[in-house]
């Protein structure tokens, strides 16, 4: 029971806005028409014309004939004898008093076919004198100015001379006689709604197709857009074609072929368009196409042998271009048919996209339908027959809703990437909050590990340094063996531990040359007070290398560990601290300390600490080199010359 009752719903849904849609175009249809109607075109029943030869003399054995009045606004006789190629319409009318001295005027609703125009036998030339539009089946009125010298008061006589029609044998023009104030406000806005908005249309129309071919469509509506450019382009040729090409220079057999070609070509991208969005997706359109085109074909060729009354001998000239718009039109009635029941089926969603492709496609399939077989005439105005050529006229209405709803998209995509950036903007100041929560307690975990570091570096430096110092003397003392003299020697060395421990615990500063200047203050005093003479030099000129904290650290005790043997072992009166730039190409800069004591005999270097000094070299990418002699001991750090950076000075 629900979906019987959805099913009617939607059912009343697209009646209404198929019902909307079309109302909407014929609104817009009428007030048009009715603006660029003359006054008294479609008020008269038919008009007699005499058949001409191709010079313009009667045609021997053929009277006068008659063409009916035809939707919209021609009078159509089709004269088998195919003698008669040009023929003399009289009109008949009389002038009657010149109200304030206004003029009269001829207006015929096409200028196609008209060959001349004569007033009482004289020839009189148009008011336009030359035409702006070539194509051989564009109706471009055309208006005479009757000249109050040729007139008349008792009587008049117009003779329009016309030839033989492409179509049918005689297309007679409707006309209309009338004070030139009537006339010129249908005259001018008809031919601007021929000319110059069908122009626009047209440009309107190339400038859709260029935006739908720029833009990169998702792949869902991919082959779907496709079909609406080639429908576009097609419309666009079948335009161009009607206003600009001459179809005597092109030739008629072409001009068919090319027309009935752009016809099912357009009706066919529109039927695809349909299916595919009315349905819902590609899936199966291939055959949901063939069947359609069959059934649209049959259909189209029925009416063409039912209703088809041109001649026998020029059915297979014309009968295949007619089918082919004929085609046009039920395939663009169809697609709008699917369009508006999508709508229907969907909601607002894209009702406003859709609701200018329903318009554009019943328009163009009246205009189609029109051209190929039937008249079609306002539904609010009796009588009143679609006389324009709505195709390129109605490029403008769907230019600009197609305008109108790719900025409409465009201007959603700007909010949607707007929203989605503040979005993005919140998310990412979230994860740097995280981040820096994350970094904050990565620093304290490290901060954490390299105090314990420093922790077991310093409980190890007391065990093996300061408590091995202290514990020698405590057993020496217990052994009676605690003489003065070693007893102050074992203090002094507990002493110069303690002081290099507590060295190292404080800070060495951010770069190599602020530790270097901090031992500098450091050692001075205690090398003095051992009785020893400092020589400090550095000759490096500001060029250190840099160098991690923990590295400087190593530098500081190395060079501690080296002052401490001279000032235990050397017996020296100088220490000599000097530094400067590598002896060789591969080396960087150079740390020497040497003094001028007794030396060490070769093989006693493990007692002084040197392994331990030279492991701590290796651990920051330098080397250690100890020259030992009876003039004294020289210990040069050596580090490498690629870690050498400028420092400003």
């Amino acid at each position: 029971m629900e979906i019987r009752s959805l099913a009617l719903i939607r059912a009343v849904w697209a009646v209404l806005i198929g019902v909307a849609a079309y109302l909407s175009f014929w609104a817009v249809a009428t007030v048009i028409e009715m603006a660029a109607r003359p006054p008294e075109f479609g008020s008269h029943f038919s008009v007699e014309f005499a058949p001409l030869d191709g010079n313009g003399r009667p045609v021997p054995g053929l009277e006068r004939q008659t063409a009916t009045y035809q939707h919209p606004y021609r009078f159509v006789s089709r004269l088998p004898d195919l003698r008669a190629q040009t023929a003399r319409v009289e009109l008949a009318f009389r002038s009657g008093p010149q109200q304030q001295g206004e003029q009269l005027g001829l207006l015929l609703a096409r200028r196609a076919d008209v060959l001349s125009v004569r007033l009482n036998g004289q020839p009189i030339a148009p008011d336009d004198h030359s035409p702006r539009l070539s194509g051989t089946f564009a109706s471009e009125p055309i208006l005479f100015r009757l000249p109050p010298d040729l007139l008349a008061a008792e009587g008049n006589r117009i003779e329009v001379d016309v030839r033989r029609s492409l179509r049918d044998p005689f297309l007679v023009p409707d006309y209309t006689i009338a004070p030139l104030s009537r006339l010129l406000p249908a005259f001018w806005f008809r031919s601007i709604m021929i000319v110059e908005v069908s122009i626009v249309g047209l440009a309107l129309m190339l400038l859709i197709l260029l935006l739908c071919a720029l833009i990169d469509w998702p792949s869902a509506e991919r082959s779907k857009m496709r079909a609406f450019q080639i429908a576009l382009a097609s419309s666009m040729g079948v335009g161009f074609a009607i206003l600009f090409v001459d179809v005597e220079r092109t030739g008629f057999a072409t001009y068919a072929i090319v027309h009935s070609l752009l016809s099912i070509t357009l009706g066919c991208a529109a039927l695809y368009y349909g299916l595919a969005d009315g349905l819902q997706g590609p899936k199966g359109i291939g055959r949901r196409m063939a069947v359609s085109v069959t059934g649209i074909l049959s259909l189209s060729a029925v009416l063409l042998s039912i209703y088809y009354t041109g001649l026998p001998g020029r059915f297979w000239l014309f009968g295949p271009a007619i089918l082919a718009m004929l085609f046009a039109a039920f395939s663009l009635v169809i697609a709008a048919a699917l369009l508006i029941w999508r709508s229907a089926a969907q909601g607002w969603g894209y009702l406003a996209e859709r609701f200018a492709l329903i318009i554009w496609f019943g328009a163009v399939a009246f205009d189609r339908g029109e051209t190929g077989l039937f008249a079609l005439t306002s539904p609010f105005v009796p009588g009143l027959p679609l006389s324009l050529h709505w195709l390129p006229i109605l490029g403008t209405i769907v230019g600009l809703a197609m305008i109108a709803v790719l900025a409409r998209q465009a201007s959603a995509a700007r909010v949607a990437i707007r929203t989605a950036n503040e979005r993005l903007t919140v998310e990412l100041a979230q994860r740097e909050a995280e981040l820096r929560k994350s970094y904050e307690e990565r620093e304290l975990l490290l901060q954490h590990h390299a105090t314990q570091s420093e922790r077991q570096r310093i409980m190890r430096d007391m065990h093996d340094g300061l408590g091995s110092q202290l514990i020698s003397m405590l057993l020496a003392a217990r052994r009676g063996d605690a003489q003065p003299a070693r007893v102050a020697d074992g203090l002094q060395a507990a002493i110069d531990e303690m002081r290099l421990m507590i060295d190292s615990m404080d800070s060495v500063g951010d770069s190599l040359g602020s530790a270097l200047g901090s031992l500098h203050e450091r050692m001075g005093p205690r090398i003095e007070g051992a009785g020893l003479r400092l020589e400090w030099s550095d000759l490096s000129g500001g060029r250190y290398p840099q160098l991690q904290p923990r590295d400087i650290l190593q530098v500081f005790r190395i060079m501690q560990e080296a002052v401490a043997n001279s000032l235990k072992h050397a017996e020296a009166s100088v220490l000599t601290i000097e530094i400067g730039p590598g002896e060789a190409p591969a080396e960087g800069l150079r740390i020497v300390i040497a003094d001028d004591g007794k030396g060490f005999p070769a093989g006693n270097q493990s007692g002084r600490g040197l392994g331990s000094m030279d492991n701590r070299a290796a651990a920051i990418g330098g080397k250690l080199e100890v020259n030992s002699t009876r003039d004294g001991v020289r210990v040069a750090l050596v580090l490498p010359h690629d870690q050498h950076v400028a420092v400003a000075e």
